[in-house]
């Protein structure tokens, strides 16, 4: 194996390990800790030469200036969080993730490069859900370990479909075949999660499908006969239980399991410390205080003595690192779609372009279902996250190659 495979080797294999979670799914798997094992060969991985072409390997330098000015917002104000330790705590971890974002910046270089990035999620998809399949449908919400939650869970799956329709219409029978199938589980998960938001998410998937191309060749009846495919499954396998919970999202006076409430304390809890915040990671520690201090308003029920998480991956944000911590984190996700879509046009313009352009597409797609969903779970830092910016950094990379190259 050469140098450049033994790093797309350590750097998926995280990847799969960070969205996947199999050892979360297979007993046997977290007790070789491979999270710590690949993690360990990406940190090696970063220290060796790699050819690459100068011409486009400062994409990533747009994200970079402004991860770095959130890392120095999130280290000063570990310094005045109102919990150290956690702060402390929250850094190392953290420092995992980037390890991910730095690896995935340097192996991913070429369109081959993202077909194997829809795979890892073909196959993390495959390993939370499968196990939720095969053991039948129950009236209980399902999740995975502590990592995935009924709503985490649905989010991830809502993200994946964009690639795995990229695999569905750009890969051969086979991976078609077990691609449909995929799409199939992903659809009766969301549906086990008994997840609002996932549904939305479903709908906007369904949206996105229809209005971007997929595929270097345009098929709007593969299309129709996909979507058509996936409204069977959801009607044939969505319950009373579960449409009774999606009905709610309309219904005057539901407000998704308090997350008005807590938004609104939330924004209080920016208020009270906008410079510096709690503290990274200390959300529900400071949210309990201002609880027990008497900050917020009673309202007369469990909220008045439950110390709860944002639900909201920007007002977690600005609560924990400041304004100015929100305004970087913005400002990431500003930069990678901003230039993901002004790829889009100018491959939309160029014929000879128009693959480029389907992978902007499948990465806007999945960037915004992301993003919405982000509304009502607390993602900010979260491996997907990091995950959707390294393939906007790849989109631009392959685009900016085949301009040179022609040049």
């Amino acid at each position: 194996m050469d140098n450049n495979k033994f790093q797309k080797f350590a750097v998926f294999g995280l990847l799969y390990v960070n969205l996947g979670r199999p050892q979360d799914v297979l007993p046997f798997v977290k007790s070789i800790h491979p999270g710590m094992i690949f993690g360990l060969l990406v940190i090696c991985t970063l220290f060796q030469s790699r050819k690459s072409s100068d011409s486009v390997s400062d994409e990533f330098s747009h994200e970079k200036k402004w991860f770095l000015a959130l890392g120095i917002m999130i280290i000063l104000s570990t310094f005045f969080s109102i919990y150290f330790r956690v702060s402390v705590e929250f850094i190392i971890e953290y420092s995992k993730v980037i390890v991910l974002l730095l690896g995935l910046v340097r192996v991913l270089e070429d369109e081959r490069d993202f077909t194997l990035l829809a795979t890892v999620f073909l196959f993390s998809v495959l390993t939370l859900c499968s196990p939720i399949v095969l053991g039948g449908l129950s009236t209980d919400r399902v999740s995975i370990g502590t990592f995935y939650d009924p709503n985490d869970l649905a989010m991830f799956v809502g993200c994946s479909i964009p690639f795995l329709l990229y695999l569905f219409h750009t890969q051969g029978f086979k991976v078609k075949s077990i691609t449909l199938v995929t799409i199939a589980i992903a659809v009766i998960t969301v549906i086990a999660t008994q997840s609002r938001m996932g549904f939305i998410a479903l709908v906007l998937n369904g949206l996105f499908y229809l209005l971007f191309n997929l595929s270097s060749q345009r098929n709007s009846f593969r299309k129709l006969i996909i979507c058509f495919g996936v409204v069977f499954v959801f009607m044939t396998f969505a319950g009373d239980i579960y449409w009774n919970r999606v009905k709610t999202t309309i219904e005057q006076g539901q407000t998704g399991s308090g997350r008005t409430l807590l938004w609104k304390r939330g924004l209080q809890m920016v208020i009270a410390n906008p410079v510096s915040g709690s503290g990274p990671g200390t959300y529900t520690s400071a949210y309990g205080r201002m609880l027990r201090d008497g900050y917020f308003e009673p309202v007369g029920n469990e909220y008045d003595r439950a110390w709860k998480t944002a639900h909201n991956s920007y007002l977690i944000v600005a609560a924990e690192l400041g304004v100015a911590g929100f305004v970087f984190f913005m400002m990431i996700i500003w930069n990678s779609l901003t230039r993901l879509n002004q790829v889009r046009k100018l491959c939309a313009e160029e014929k000879d372009k128009i693959h480029i352009q389907v992978l902007a597409n499948v990465s806007i797609s999945s960037f915004f279902i992301f993003i919405f969903c982000s509304l009502f779970l607390s993602q900010a830092y979260s491996s997907l996250f990091i995950t959707l910016i390294a393939c906007s950094v790849l989109v631009r990379k392959i685009y900016n190659s085949e301009r040179v190259a022609v040049a």
